[in-house]
């Protein structure tokens, strides 16, 4: 059945966005980061990189010594001797610019390879992932996220990248990315749009009573992200029926199955659209295998960012549900007003992978 859940008394969450990041008012506000803290990285090699660099430095006040230009392929997927040139590059940036010890986060642009080829049967990692161990040369394989839901204790604090974390030091590494430049253009621009309201659309899975106890736990994890909204006054659409949801508009948040739903419905899927400040992802495996606008295959991503949505999260290839998005911790932090690039990487069990 779905089930709208408004709290009449309760102020619905409100959401703004400042540089890369969101804040949200109505709760307090946790997030780090600033355009100071903000490396944006452009393949030179890509004149759709450079114009979205261009783009966002410019919309988001990124002081000009903040832009690290990399000569690099521009095929999506590329081998680990290309991924080793591109690690190599932005570690020699960071090593050598003044502005080094201020860079908490970094921005690659569409233009820049998406995923490597590492020989692993599942198929390539993230580049975005492996980025996230940059300054940490001794990490050469997925590793569990010390931010993460599954770290060893808990780290609930604004990022930083001094943060000592298991005695390591990462970044929060995001791309600007969509299916066309103009995708991308309209999404750094809804960033800065005025707060909004709207409700938050959680589509689970209509499970049989066979289903394995992962995609169970995945379920779940979708109902205590519902729970935790509704707790917090936030407005949800939950749906635990057999039917894919679509037709919603001004949503500020989703997460669904996507076409891993009995249930899915390509057209559905694409008819919902999304309020400036919203966040998006799926339980789909390779959601973020491509930013080339294609047919067949499983769903993607991309689709969202062209309906609106202002952040999202998914995979290269098979993550194995183990280490799929914790929807719950993900809400959870968003709400709790962390920026983006932090709840998402809250919610990621693994780095060096696939995300």
């Amino acid at each position: 059945m779905v089930r709208r859940v408004f709290d009449a008394y309760s102020r619905a969450l409100r959401w703004s966005l400042l540089s890369l990041f969101v804040l949200s008012t109505g709760v307090s506000v946790m997030a780090g980061g600033g355009p100071r803290n903000v490396l944006v990285v452009q393949n030179r090699r890509s004149q759709t990189s450079k114009n979205i660099a261009a783009y966002y430095v410019r919309a988001r006040d990124i002081p000009p010594e903040n832009l690290c230009t990399i000569d690099c392929s521009t095929a999506e997927i590329v081998s680990s001797s290309e991924c080793a040139t591109i690690v190599g590059s932005i570690r020699g940036f960071l090593a050598a610019s003044p502005v080094a010890d201020n860079i908490d986060y970094i921005v690659l642009t569409k233009g820049v390879p998406l995923g490597v080829e590492m020989g692993f049967p599942s198929g390539p990692i993230s580049l975005t992932s492996v980025l996230t161990c940059v300054s940490e040369p001794d990490v050469t394989q997925y590793i569990k996220n010390p931010y993460g839901p599954t770290a060893i204790s808990i780290v609930e604090t604004a990022f930083s990248h001094q943060l000592d974390l298991n005695g390591w030091h990462l970044y929060l590494v995001t791309r600007l990315d969509g299916y066309t430049e103009d995708d991308v253009h309209r999404m750094i621009d809804r960033s800065v749009m005025p707060p909004v309201t709207g409700p938050v659309l959680i589509d689970r899975q209509a499970l049989s009573a066979g289903a394995s106890s992962a995609y169970k736990t995945l379920n779940n994890r979708l109902t205590m992200a519902n729970d935790l909204l509704v707790a917090r006054g936030i407005p949800t659409i939950y749906d635990d029926s057999s039917v894919f949801v679509g037709d919603q508009s001004g949503l500020i948040g989703y997460f669904s199955w996507g076409s891993n739903d009995a249930a899915f419905s390509q057209t559905a899927y694409r008819s919902n659209t999304f309020a400036p400040g919203s966040i998006a992802d799926t339980y789909v495996s390779s959601s973020a295998r491509t930013f080339t606008q294609t047919s067949g295959g499983q769903s993607l991503i991309a689709d969202l960012i062209s309906q609106g949505a202002c952040a999202v999260s998914g995979y290269i290839s098979e993550p194995y549900t183990a280490y799929s998005t914790y929807a719950n911790v993900l809400f959870d932090r968003y709400t709790k007003g962390y920026n983006m690039a932090e709840s998402f990487y809250a919610s990621c069990p693994e780095i060096y992978w696939k995300s």
